[in-house]
């Protein structure tokens, strides 16, 4: 599934600029992976757990890396994996730096590529 979004805000700031619009990919997770394969230094749009809210429930960031760590429940043991985000405007960025990892599945959409919107210049 495909889906356009327009940026606002300046977290991403100059990577991604207020007013643009980007077709982004929807993410599948699964128990065991994601579809399409998450990938590391790609950016996402990221819907925040509770726990992260601060301004916003959605957020536009960059995956700098993914953690793995096992857990032993029921019987059974299991990988979970977390993601490390961070906006591309050091400075003014609320991110993994400020509330630390999320789940992996809080990844909902992969931006592909700009189709609206900026200046040729900027």
């Amino acid at each position: 599934m495909f889906i356009i979004l327009s940026i606002c805000g300046d977290s991403m700031h100059p990577t991604l600029k207020d007013g643009e619009y980007y077709l982004a990919m929807r993410i599948f997770h699964t128990s065991t992976f994601s579809f399409p394969a998450v990938r590391v230094r790609k950016v996402y749009a990221v819907k925040l757990p509770q726990s992260c809210i601060n301004e916003h429930e959605w957020v536009i960031k960059r995956l700098m890396h993914i953690d793995c760590h096992g857990t032993f429940d029921s019987g059974f043991y299991t990988n979970i994996y977390s993601a490390f985000i961070e906006g591309d405007n050091k400075n003014n960025s609320y991110d993994s730096r400020d509330f630390g990892n999320i789940p992996i599945e809080c990844l909902k959409y992969q931006l592909l590529f700009k189709v609206w919107g900026g200046k040729k210049n900027d």
